[in-house]
Order: structure tokens, then sequence, then C-alpha cells
């Protein structure tokens, strides 16, 4: 069997002509920092936008987190990248899909989609197309496969189990189906993807176990599904064909297999592959409307949604003057729950004179505030709770339970019950907690991000505490929270790796220093020998005398 797995690369030609990742990426930053300068101008420096531009978002996911309930503009960016008229590189997959294997994509696109269809029959070019490309469709469509199986198309979540027919897994989702890239339960901490829920690890191990494998279009700057994919694959067993790769995953593709990473267009892979020379098909501009004018659209959105995930950007990243005036200047405008607990979290990162008790005031009147989601409650009252362990967990009964664990957990952690027994026994509370906040991470589609590398360090923490064994599978997870960190370019948590390693691995001076010498024991006192027992008056001894 023959599979794909593509990347944004298999988008990028005319007549496509879609954004790579890096391109429209950088696109959402400028929406998001021309938002805030029409809330608070001259507020965001030089500095704090190439800061922004610099760092790894997911922009799409906090415009979806900052929304109220209902508000469905962030998954209509989705729609920019529906396609007229699909590549050859899509012809060319749908193609491969027409004779064996899946195909697993990252694309929102429905390029292929649109390519199966094409050549089935099924549908025909639009009006406006540009004539040469009739008489290229009617050659492919006479060398296309009569026995064809129908396209099944995965893109939500419920789906992803099934393997019948030709099979296309959108494993972010589409314009149709938001599902995989925005989850249902919007987070208020973070909402960056950087690990893969079960159902989509299982894809990739159907896709990488069942037969050769080609990688295309595809750089792997990502976290999520670079890593994950790296790690199934077999020598021999695949082929990574891209016009550009991350440099250190070319060099764990050529440990792998000495001859990968392969520089070419993904046409130029896809067609190596097929057995027959199949005709060539037009490299220009479609005629019609296309990704630029569909954003140009798009970004006339209500100011104050860009403007508050350009804020929490800024929060995350460290420039906190900047977040809180503009949070400020936001919450003048739409004063909502959502906007003051967030104002609440930057002013606590800040933590200058009068931030605390300011912070505290805000998350009291965002638990307050009327009609206001449960989500946000339960994170403002989180926040609260964070100077007491025990009462952090009263967000597990509404809020997120991923996050009001973390949040428990690092309070434990840093303002712990003197009491030794009181301290082993919420430890040990603690570390159920955690365990089970783990598996609900992992089983999530989209993802959590920082909140579930902090888990992973809070749970080699707490065994240290207890003076439990650190099993293998914990330092699993701890080298996979440094890889979070380094990507989203944390020092303090790389830093806090670094102290639990420490602990892990004392240095050899304390290895080697001389042991307490043991306590000497108290000399053992000679045992009385009893007094022979004399027999009363009137009887006649032992029993061996009287018998």
């Amino acid at each position: 069997m023959f599979n794909v797995f593509s990347g944004a690369g298999l988008s990028a030609d005319p007549p496509a002509a879609l954004p790579l990742g890096a391109a429209f990426h950088h696109d959402l930053i400028d929406v998001c920092l021309d938002a805030a300068d029409a809330v608070a101008p001259g507020v965001v420096t030089a500095a704090g936008r190439t800061t922004l531009r610099t760092r790894h978002w997911n922009v799409i996911a906090r415009l979806h987190a900052c929304a109220e309930p209902g508000d469905g503009h962030a998954a209509a960016v989705l729609s920019c990248f529906g396609l007229v008229v699909p590549g050859a590189a899509h012809l060319l997959s749908a193609w491969r899909l027409a004779t064996s294997g899946m195909h697993v994509t990252l694309n929102f696109d429905d390029g292929i989609e649109r390519a199966y269809a094409l050549l089935s029959g099924r549908a025909d070019l639009p009006p406006g197309t540009p004539g040469c490309f009739f008489p290229a469709l009617a050659a492919w469509r006479k060398r296309f496969p009569r026995d064809a199986p129908p396209l099944t198309v995965v893109t939500r979540p419920r789906d992803l189990g099934r393997t019948n027919g030709a099979l296309l897994v959108k494993l972010r989702g589409s314009a149709g189906s938001p599902e995989m890239l925005l989850p249902a339960r919007p987070p208020m901490d973070l909402a960056e993807s950087v690990h893969l829920g079960a159902a989509r690890l299982a894809v990739l191990d159907s896709l990488t176990g069942s037969g050769f494998v080609l990688v295309t279009g595809y750089s792997g700057a990502d976290l999520d599904c670079a890593d994950a994919l790296v790690s199934r694959l077999r020598p021999g067993a695949f082929a990574w064909v891209a016009q550009r790769v991350d440099p250190h995953l070319a060099g764990r593709l050529r440990e792998i297999s000495p001859e990968q990473p392969v520089l070419a267009d993904p046409e130029s892979g896809l067609r190596a592959t097929l057995a027959e020379d199949l005709p060539p098909w037009p490299r220009v501009h479609a005629a019609t409307a296309g990704y630029a004018t569909a954003f140009e659209a798009w970004r006339r959105l209500p100011t104050g949604l860009p403007a508050q995930a350009c804020a929490w950007m800024l929060s995350d990243s460290g420039r906190h003057d900047e977040a809180i005036e503009v949070f400020r200047r936001l919450s003048t405008r739409i004063p909502t729950a959502r906007i003051k607990a967030r104002l609440a979290t930057a002013l606590d990162r800040r933590d200058a004179p009068g931030d605390r008790a300011e912070a505290r005031a805000l998350r009291l009147r965002a638990a307050r505030t009327p009609g206001a989601p449960a989500q946000v409650r339960a994170y403002a009252l989180a926040g609260l709770a964070h100077s007491a362990p025990a009462s952090a967990l009263i967000s597990l009964a509404g809020g997120d339970r991923v996050r009001a664990v973390e949040a428990a957990a690092t309070a434990m952690l840093l303002r712990g019950p003197r009491r030794r027994w009181w301290r082993w026994a919420l430890g040990r509370y603690l570390t159920v907690l955690v365990r089970r906040a783990l598996a609900r991470a992992e089983t999530r589609i989209p993802g959590v991000g920082r909140t579930h590398a902090s888990l992973c360090v809070r749970h080699v923490q707490l065994a240290l505490l207890l003076r439990r064994p650190v099993s293998a599978r914990m330092l699993r997870e701890l080298d996979w929270a440094a890889r979070v960190y380094a990507h989203l370019d944390d020092p303090a948590g790389l830093a806090e790796i670094a102290a639990v390693r420490a602990r892990l691995n004392p240095p050899p001076a304390l290895r080697q220093a001389r042991p307490r010498p043991p306590r000497p024991r108290a000399a053992a006192r000679p045992r009385a020998r009893a007094a022979p027992r004399t027999p009363p008056p009137g009887s006649t001894g032992s029993r061996a005398a009287r018998r």
C-alpha cells in the first residue's frame, strides 16, 4: 500500500497559489497588530511587534478563544482557503488515492477533493476558468481509473477511525468542519497545539504501519506533527520530498535513511511514484478571486477580537506593560468578564506594586458577572485560589479541569502545608489528579500546549516530593516538555526543567560525598532469667512430680 502525507507546500503553486504556513501566520499577526493600534495607538512598540512576528502562535485558536459564544469570525478565516481550480499536485494526489492507500494532510483547503471530483466526472471546471485547463482536464479524465472508489473525507474527530475506500484524512480540519482545529471549549490560558491527541496519533500509526509513505510539501517546522511523524518512520519505507525541510529535522531523517530528505517540489515527488506518465497541468493563475481577495474581506472583522488576541500574545511573551495597556483600553470599550480575567492574569505576571490587589478585584468582578460563561468564571476562581492548593480545586466543577489541576499542583509545590503528614497526603491526592489530567489532555484533539507541559513537570516534581521512583514514561514526558518550552521560547520553563533534572541527576561531587555515619545502637541489655516458680502451699509440685 502506498500512503501520502502532505503539508502546505502541496497547494503553493498556481493555480492554487495558497500561502505557506509562515506567510499565513504573518498575515494573521498583522491583523492583530493593526487592531491593537486602532484600540491603543502607539502602545505596541517596535520590539513588541518583532516579538509577536518571530514567535510561534496559533492565532486562529486565540481568536476563537477571545470570541464570545456563537461568534464565528475565527472559523470564517478558513473559508479563505477555498479553491476554484486545483493544482497539479492535487490531481496527482487524487490519482494516487484512486489506485491505493490513504492520504493524510495538514491543509485546510479542498484541493484534493475538487481534483477527485473533476477527474471522476462528478464536477466540472467553473465558468471563468482559463481555456487552457479544459483540454488538460479532458486528457486526464481519459486515463483516470474507471473503477475508482468514491472518496471518503475525514474532517471531524469522531470519524478518525474510518479506514474504508479512498481515504483522505484532514488532520487539522477544513473550512466546513473546523472541529479539528478549534476546540468546542476554547482555552483561556494557552491556545497553541503542541501535542497530538490519541485519535490523531492512531491515524499516523495507520499511515506509517501499512506500507510505503511519501511525505511531500511539508517542512516539519511545527512541533505537534513533525516529532510524532518522524518517530514512526522506518528505514526504506518512506521518502521525504519537499522544497524546504527544517535543518534539525533533516538531520534526524538522515539518521533513519541516509538518502532522505529530497529537496524537490511536490509535483515531482508524486509523479516519480506513478508508473505511468500523466499529461502536464497548466501552472497559471485562475481568473477568479483567490486567497488574497478573500483574506482582505475577512480581515474587516470587529476590532476588539484581534486586539484582545494581540494583548494576550503580548502578555504571554513578557511584554506586560503593553499588554496591560491594550487590555485596559479594551475593557473600557468592551467590559466583558473574559477581558477582565485576562487583564488580571497580565497584572499578576507583571507583579508591580498594587497589581495583585487589582487583579484580585478584577477576578472577583469577572466571577460575579451575570451571564459570564462558566469557563471564564472557573478561570477567574482558579486565579483567586492559586495561593491555596485545596481551594484551587473548586474550578474542577465547571471549568477547565486540566488547568485547574495544574494550578493546584503548582500552588502545592510553591506553598505546600508545613506538616509532613498533610503534605504527603495532599501530594498523593494531587498525583492522582495530575495522572488523570494528563490522560485527559492526551485524548484532546487540539492539544493543550504549555499547560500540558507544565503538568508533565509537576508529575515529576510530586514524585520527588513524595520520594517515589520516577518512571521511564515520566522521563519521556519531561523530555517532551523541554521540547515544548524550547519551541515556545520559554526560558522560565527551561530553567525549571533544568532544576528538576539536577535533582534527578545530582553532580558527581554530591553523589560521591561521604555518607552519613550510622547512628550507634545502644548496647542490648542482658535478658534476666526468670526465677523458678515456687508451687503454692498445699500443692505437690510440678505435673511430672505428681505423676
